[in-house]
Order: structure tokens, then C-alpha cells, then sequence
């Protein structure tokens, strides 16, 4: 997989680039990864007509904070946390 995080620190500026050959679920296993490793619980986002949903928290105790689309089929893909 091939995934760089960006250290420019500048609002706007995407944090996680997603190259191109990797498949839809390869996409949505690195985006998990890296909303996991700034400590959010990542659920399947199924049931809510997105990829992925995140909590801050327990999910027995809050509602999930964002809900995570993946587009951009045959195109980098670029996340961007403000």
C-alpha cells in the first residue's frame, strides 16, 4: 500500500495522501489505521451509508462523532482533518 502523511502543519493541507493502485478496501484499511492511531474506536460505517464511523469514545455511551465517505476510484485519494 502506499500512503504518506503530511508534516507541512499548514490548515488545508492533507494529512493522509492515498496512492492510486490500492484497492477500495486497501483505502479504507489505511484510513482506519490512521484515525485509530489518533484515537478515535473506528466502526463499519454500513448501516450509515459510509465506509467507516468514528467515535470518540465508547459506542454503547456517545453517538459517533463523524462518519468517514472514501471516494475518488482511480485517483488519489486525499484526507484532510481540520
Amino acid at each position: 500500500t502506499t500512503a504518506s502523511t503530511s508534516s507541512l502543519g499548514i490548515k488545508g493541507a492533507p494529512t493522509l495522501v492515498i496512492g492510486t493502485m490500492n484497492s477500495r478496501e486497501d483505502k479504507i484499511n489505511i484510513v482506519k489505521e490512521h484515525f485509530i492511531r489518533k484515537g478515535y474506536r473506528v466502526h463499519s460505517g454500513l448501516q450509515f451509508g459510509c465506509e467507516l464511523v468514528l467515535y470518540a469514545d465508547d459506542p454503547s455511551k456517545v453517538h459517533s462523532d463523524f462518519c468517514v465517505y472514501i471516494i475518488g476510484d482511480g485517483a488519489p485519494t486525499y484526507m484532510f482533518d481540520y
